[in-house]
């Protein structure tokens, strides 16, 4: 999986060993969770693999010895395959806020859980309220990537902590974290704060001079520029510049941006809003399922790798 290697014939094979029991019930927890984790990268769909793979996550042996990280990487495994696994869930997410685990979880832990919870619906106040108080005692270690990835799962949740808010905008106005931030990291980012409306300091600014840097914004999708034009405008941060470079990137005039933006305010507090819009935008695009592509770039924006 870490080398993208997403053959048809290789995936089968490797699932059908998995599938042996005397290889499946060998399987400690960090291999059972490499295993989820690999499967779901090579996007191997196997409603029988899951399942088997999922009692032996269920198996004592495995269950109580999984690590935050295997945890995380699990349920990441089935936010990527969409699947709101109810099994798995109400063993993972209570393990997953017990105190010895959450003392253990990493920024890259966090910033996985948090997005994985957004993308399933999965509501838990206990944990998402536990994680975001350890994101913010950890915040000086997270990257612009997982910064940008946890406030985005925070405002997709509905998920408002005003200490990971304050310490998240003090943090990426670094400017080594500010410099590395790519466009969908901006868009996350200020999508996510417009969404709570939540201006201090010259977060905005920053985060607008970032978008326009050449390099950056040449990189902006559709989805994503339509993200930072309503956040801008929502916070009365938008300058005609801005404006301007966004159109041009998505082959509108900048009025006709305005207009699209501003057109449905009732749901502008919800990524639901910019999922709706892909369908206007997908000949400009690259043609993938709105919703789909949207959640795999934000996978790829969380840059989550398994780890042994």
């Amino acid at each position: 999986a870490k080398l993208n290697l997403n053959d048809e014939a290789f995936a089968g094979a490797l699932g059908c060993a998995v599938l042996q029991p005397r290889i499946l019930q060998s399987m400690h927890a960090q291999g059972v969770a490499n295993i989820f984790w690999g499967f779901a990268k090579m996007q191997v769909e196997s409603r029988t693999l899951r399942e088997n793979l999922a009692d032996r996550t269920l198996h004592p042996d495995v269950l109580n010895h999984l690590t935050a990280q295997g945890i995380a990487n699990i349920i990441y495994a089935l936010a990527l395959a969409r699947e709101k696994h109810e099994r798995l869930l109400a063993a993972l997410v209570p393990r997953a806020r017990a105190p010895r685990i959450l003392r253990t979880t990493q920024p890259q832990d966090i910033a996985t859980l948090m997005w994985s919870l957004s993308v399933l619906g999965v509501q838990d106040g206990p944990l998402t309220m536990a994680l975001c108080a350890r994101a913010a005692a950890l915040m000086p270690r997270f990257s612009g990537q997982e910064a940008a990835t946890l406030a985005y799962a925070m405002a997709r949740l509905g998920v408002r902590h005003e200490a990971v808010l304050e310490s998240l905008v003090r943090h990426v106005a670094m400017l080594r974290i500010l410099r590395a931030l790519q466009g969908q990291d901006v868009a996350g980012l200020v999508w996510a704060l417009a969404t709570f409306r939540y201006k201090k300091g010259r977060i905005f600014h920053h985060l607008r001079r970032q978008l326009q840097r050449d390099r950056v914004l040449s990189r902006v999708r559709v989805r994503h520029g339509l993200m930072c034009a309503w956040a801008f405008v929502r916070m009365d941060e938008a300058d005609d510049k801005l404006i301007e470079r966004l159109a041009e990137k998505m082959l509108m005039g900048p009025s006709e941006l305005l207009e699209l933006v501003l057109e449905d305010p009732q749901e502008a507090e919800g990524q639901q809003a910019w999922e709706s819009e892909e369908d206007k935008m997908a000949a400009m695009d690259d043609g993938e399922d709105d919703e789909e592509s949207l959640l795999r770039e934000w996978e790829a924006a969380a840059d989550v790798r398994g780890r042994s």
